[in-house]
């Protein structure tokens, strides 16, 4: 058996993907959570008497769309985990397009957020976004690279 042979199954690196799947499902509730009740009409109505500009129709769409692309995300995270835990061949791919797809809807969500305070700059580009830049650059690669990710996800795969 060869080396690459060897590398097989979800061991390895792949581990820290595992967790890193439920993290991040973790990570977008936690962000998502609140947004339902601040939402509310009687919350939302106290918000516009209290600072009508910034709390206004327009913000409470933009709101509702944070809650929207975020049950989007935490359903494809669920649906990776789904993959992941079936060794489909699918699974790569799919780590990848979701990647990229969280990271540019970082952009969008940060910039509402940063009007619901209008006492801070605005800073789409800070810490947090370079280093989701780095994770996704990190594990895009390794689902490329790795042979591990090449000999485990396979389940599902046609022969020819």
């Amino acid at each position: 058996m060869s080396k690459s042979e060897e590398l097989k199954g979800l061991g390895g690196w792949l581990i820290v993907v595992g967790i890193g799947l439920f993290l991040s499902i973790g990570a977008l509730i936690y962000m998502v959570f609140p947004l339902p009740n601040l939402l509310n009409n009687e919350m939302w109505v106290f918000l516009t008497e209290y600072q009508p500009e910034i709390y206004n129709e327009k913000m409470k769409q933009m709101l509702w769309g944070v809650v929207a692309a975020n049950g989007l995300l935490i359903a494809a995270y669920l649906y990776l985990i789904y993959l992941f835990f079936k060794k489909n061949y699918l699974f790569p791919i799919a780590f990848i397009t979701i990647q990229i797809i969280s990271f540019i809807t970082m952009i969008p969500v940060v910039y509402v957020f940063s009007l619901l305070d209008p006492t801070e700059p605005i800073q789409i580009f800070d810490k947090d976004f370079f280093r989701s830049a780095i994770y996704s650059i990190i594990w895009i690669a390794y689902m490329v690279k790795s042979v591990r990710v090449k000999n485990t996800f396979v389940e599902g795969r046609k022969v020819s």
